[in-house]
Formats: C-alpha cells, sequence, structure tokens
C-alpha cells in the first residue's frame, strides 16, 4: 500500500498559522491523515479535529502515501 508517516514542523511564516485543519484538508492535493499535532510547549492532541488551529511551533505527524509529501510540504513553505 505504500502508507508512511512524516512529521512537519509549522514555521511562524507558514500561510497555515491560525488557520484550521479544514483550511488544510481542503488544500491538500492527495490523501493524508493528521494523526497528532504536538505544541511547541508539548501538549500532544491525538486524532485532531477539523476546527483545530495550527499554531507557529507546531508539529505535525501525519499519514500519507508514498510520495505524496513533496506536493503537501509546499503548504508548509507558503506565505501569506
Amino acid at each position: 500500500m505504500g502508507i508512511q508517516i512524516e512529521e512537519l514542523d509549522v514555521s511562524p511564516e507558514c500561510s497555515l498559522v491560525n488557520r484550521p485543519l479544514s483550511d488544510l484538508e481542503m488544500t491538500g492535493s492527495s490523501a493524508f491523515l493528521i494523526v497528532k499535532i504536538i505544541r511547541e510547549g508539548g501538549e500532544q492532541i491525538h486524532r485532531p479535529g477539523l476546527e483545530t488551529r495550527l499554531e507557529a511551533g507546531d508539529t505535525i505527524l501525519m499519514l500519507c502515501h508514498r510520495g505524496t509529501r513533496p506536493a503537501f510540504v509546499d503548504l508548509f513553505s507558503k506565505v501569506d
């Protein structure tokens, strides 16, 4: 099936900061599942809901198909 776990850091410059995960899910071009968000202070949100907002300093753990990471990572490099 070719599934992998990816870890992404949310930088302060990321255009997705302060936006809900529903925005991320709508802009993704391939299937992925965010399984955990680790906040900068260490708080862990398991299976975050679509209303959960991303914060600068968050680390996102997600499942995706092999080969989809580059398209997804582009979302984190876009600055408003």
